[in-house]
């Protein structure tokens, strides 16, 4: 009986051993459609435009690379023995697992976003902000595309218009909070939700989320009326029906959000505050 548990063990090690193999190979495919996409892009002006044959490759690349990074945390998780202490420590599920893996890919899209975003505005909002572009921001959208396909490619083509690469920018920099948003899903998921962290965590996210998706709107706005040299309220009305009713449509929806989040927060604080003052009334007495 004891051999039989022993072998029963030992092959179930060897098992989980052989998916543990698998991780490196899928970080490496992950890595390589990273650097396949640099040097897709690596010797094109700044200004250049994409070509549909180099947008494929992006686009491959992107297929390649999301899955690949999806496929690699959830076997760290799951196959791996810090991966099981963790899942064990916090008795996480295989459906919590795999969100925590699905949030942590979709971090790390919003930081090539944000870099995106920054390379873009850096650039082109330090020339003429209507007409120069950045090849990155069309290249991001091929890359993109793979995880969000109708999202990013829909609004480069619709929303971006003729118009300079500056205002598209900060598009993709919408996407700030959204590491912040993914770590808020993780810290609740594994049970901290009343932490220091979580608290502080939810702080900069509203920060973040006020600043990038709601505050940033006027501002552009106004970067719009300097480049055009009228006053603020006089350049809204010279944009088109079209853009305004477009504006509307992110808008609207963020400040619903953010005024949702200021509600969560503040219950969370309101509790922390309330824990803290119980916590010291038992200490005095």
């Amino acid at each position: 009986m004891r051999q039989k548990a022993h072998l029963t063990t030992h092959n179930f090690f060897k098992k989980e051993q052989k998916k543990a193999g698998s991780i490196i190979p899928l970080l490496l495919l992950a890595f390589f459609s990273v650097v396949v996409s640099i040097l897709t892009v690596n010797n094109l002006e700044w200004e250049s435009r994409i070509s549909i044959k180099r947008g494929l490759i992006l686009f491959f690349s992107g297929l390649v690379f999301f899955p690949s990074l999806y496929l690699a945390m959830n076997c760290i998780f799951l196959h791996t023995n810090s991966g099981r202490k963790i899942v064990k420590t916090y008795k996480l599920s295989y459906s919590d697992v795999f969100d925590i893996s699905n949030k942590q890919v979709s971090a790390v899209q919003a930081l090539f976003g944000c870099i995106t975003g920054l390379t873009s505005v850096c650039y082109s909002c330090s020339r003429n902000i209507l007409k120069t572009s950045h090849y990155i921001t069309e290249a991001y959208a091929w890359f993109g595309a793979a995880y969000f396909f109708y999202d990013i490619w829909s609004m480069y083509k619709h929303l971006r218009g003729g118009l300079g690469d500056c205002f598209f920018g900060f598009v993709y920099l919408m996407e700030a909070s959204t590491p912040f948003v993914s770590l808020r899903g993780i810290l609740s998921k594994i049970g901290m939700k009343n932490s220091s962290i979580y608290v502080i965590n939810g702080l900069v996210m509203l920060a973040v989320f006020f600043l990038c998706r709601i505050a940033m709107f006027p501002y552009v706005m106004y970067m719009y009326a300097q480049t055009i040299k009228m006053d603020f309220i006089s350049a809204v009305y010279t944009l088109p029906r079209s853009c305004l009713i477009s504006i509307a449509i992110l808008l609207l929806p963020q400040m619903y959000w953010f005024l949702l989040m200021v509600n969560g927060a503040t219950k969370v604080l309101k509790k922390s505050v309330s824990n803290n003052n119980n916590l010291k009334n038992m200490r005095s007495k």
